[in-house]
């Protein structure tokens, strides 16, 4: 990490502030329709789905790309790899560079919640595409995962930030309202972000955590 440092002082940026000046050059995540999520009709949460599933594979091949000059290698996510490390190495990453690429000024749940991923909230286009790597991380290993949006509406009733929102889901055959289990991989990392400095983020990996109990739940007991 020395070495690292001592690289960037060489070429006149702190340390503290390369993170944002690369998310400069992030591409913004056109989804059709910003939040808030609540004001979604069911066929605007679609196509924000269907946009999604087109886009999938463009922007997880630049994440990959964009993530090398972080010195993480995230390929054997997506290649049927080894997936633990990776997540290791985002966690201690994020430990590393997000404190410091915080912008308390849009770092908030409202202004994720309305979001257009662009401009000066284009950090959250990287939270996305980070979301996007960690549920693929289950759903190649798993074929019963699938991306898909919350509808359900005990959520809705709740006021669950996911509602509406494209989760990571598998079918539940024990749940006797027929819902499907759901993960939001989206809100999750961008929890990482709003409170980068607590400890307990800070000590448990939740994006591997959540990797492994969604392989485990569907594990056959056999």
């Amino acid at each position: 990490m020395k070495h690292w440092f001592d690289w960037l002082a060489r070429r006149g940026i702190p340390p503290r502030s390369r993170l944002r000046e690369r998310l400069h050059g992030y591409p913004s995540h056109d989804t059709p329709h910003a939040g808030p999520s609540f004001r979604w009709t069911d066929a605007q949460a679609r196509e924000n789905l269907s946009h999604l599933l087109a886009v999938r594979e463009q922007r997880l091949a630049h994440l990959v790309t964009w993530l090398d000059a972080e010195g993480i290698d995230a390929r054997p996510v997506l290649d049927g790899g080894e997936w633990k490390p990776v997540l290791e190495a985002l966690h201690r990453w994020a430990n590393d560079t997000w404190p410091a690429a915080h912008d308390p000024r849009i770092g908030s749940h409202g202004v994720w919640d309305r979001t257009s991923y662009r401009g000066d909230e284009v950090v959250y286009a990287l939270t996305f595409d980070l979301a996007l790597l960690i549920g693929e991380a289950v759903i190649r290993r798993d074929p019963r995962y699938r991306w898909d949006v919350n509808f359900d509406e005990v959520d809705g009733r709740d006021g669950m930030a996911s509602y509406r929102r494209v989760v990571l889901c598998a079918d539940d055959p024990d749940s006797p309202r027929g819902a499907p289990w759901t993960e939001d991989v989206e809100g999750l990392v961008v929890h990482r972000y709003l409170h980068p400095t607590w400890v307990s983020d800070r000590l448990l990996n939740s994006w591997a955590q959540l990797v492994q109990e969604c392989l485990d739940r569907t594990a056959d007991p056999r």
